[in-house]
This record gives C-alpha cells, structure tokens and sequence, in this order.
C-alpha cells in the first residue's frame, strides 16, 4: 500500500500541474467576474469566443446595447474594443518560479485603456480565481525621454513639470511575449512642449 501511495503522489502531482499550464484565456475570460468587464454579461463573452472560434466576427451587443468586439484571442491573449473610446487587453502570464523554471501559479493582466481623445492606461493583475493582487505601476516621467536626446535642461524639466499635471501614459500588453509596453501620450502637452518632446520619447518595456 506504502508502495502505491509513493508512486500514485507523483503522477498525481504532475496531472495538477499539466492541468494548470493548460489553462487558456478563453477560459479566464469566460469565468471572469462583472466587475473585471462590467458591461459584458457571461453570455456576451461566451458568444465572442464561439464566434472567433468559428471564423466570424466576433461581434455582440452589451448591457447598454452597444457594440463590442472580440479583435483578437490566442491562447494567452485577447483584445476587446468595448466601445468607440476604450479597449481591453488581457494575458495569461506564468511566472517564474525562484528555481528558474516555470511556475504553475498564473496571473492574469488586464489593461484597460481610454480615450479621451488622448489614450491612458491602467493594468491590474488578478491570479487564476479573478482575486485582485495589484495595480501595476506606471514608469516615471523621466524614463521615456532619451537619454542621448538633445534636449537642454529646461526642456526636460518642462516636459516632467506638464506630464505631471495631466499624466496619461497608453500601456499595451505584447501578443508574442511576457512584456508590457507603456508609451507616454503628448496630446495634452502645450505646442512648443510637444514640439521639443518630438523625437526625444522612447516606450518603457518592463517584463511581466
């Protein structure tokens, strides 16, 4: 019986972690809870996996009876556009366990971006069971301007001081890999300070 156990524990073992490495985003986005998507009820989301599954445009009517589309849904991503001024991003991340192979735990990042008309972006991080675990911090000013950039002392210190006053920063969660790309926006800048950001900006790519 000893025997059995000791050889039943690991089989078992590795079932469960099969198990939860082949968990995909349709699922997580089925299952997801109303205040993640406030606007799509269950059927919303079940019907915009059936339809992209099956080659069609994915495309239903929500609470409000207004359009949203399921753009894009691999295994580890999707992308909503939920009205004409706001998307939703979300990916399945297994993070790296402290051995350095790959853990079974997942997290599951939101991006919620809107339009206003300059584009802004928040992401929250979720485990498997939709529990909230944190806002993903957005970089500081200072890390999207170049460091080679030609820009006088002044300069920089007008675009930190007008960012600060109005800061809104797009983030978009990569399709292909584990990364968030956050793109400081300057619509909102005065001409001559959007002028001198001009050129002077680089996106902040941190790993998830």
């Amino acid at each position: 019986m000893t025997t059995k156990r000791i050889i039943i524990l690991p089989v078992l073992l590795m079932s469960l972690a099969t198990a939860a490495q082949a968990q995909r985003i349709r699922d997580l986005f089925a299952a997801a809870p109303d205040e993640v998507l406030p606007l799509m009820t269950k059927n919303n989301r079940l019907d915009c996996i059936d339809f992209i599954e099956n080659k069609m445009e994915a495309r239903v009517k929500d609470k409000f009876d207004n359009d949203v589309i399921l753009e894009e849904l691999t295994d580890d991503y999707l992308r909503i556009v939920t009205s004409s001024a706001s998307t939703v991003e979300m990916k399945l991340v297994y993070p790296a366990a402290s051995d350095g192979r790959r853990d079974t735990s997942v997290v599951v990042y939101v991006a919620e971006t809107c339009k206003g008309p300059t584009a802004d972006t928040q992401v929250r991080a979720y485990d498997r069971n939709w529990n909230f675990i944190r806002e993903v911090p957005r970089p500081e000013v200072r890390e999207f301007i170049r460091q080679d950039s030609a820009l006088s002392d002044d300069a920089r210190t007008d675009i930190v001081v007008e960012a600060k006053i109005l800061p809104l920063i797009k983030g978009s969660l990569s399709k292909t890999d584990d990364t968030l790309t956050w793109t400081l926006q300057t619509g909102e800048f005065t001409r001559e300070t959007k002028q001198a950001a001009d050129g002077c900006l680089q996106p902040v790519v941190v790993r998830l």
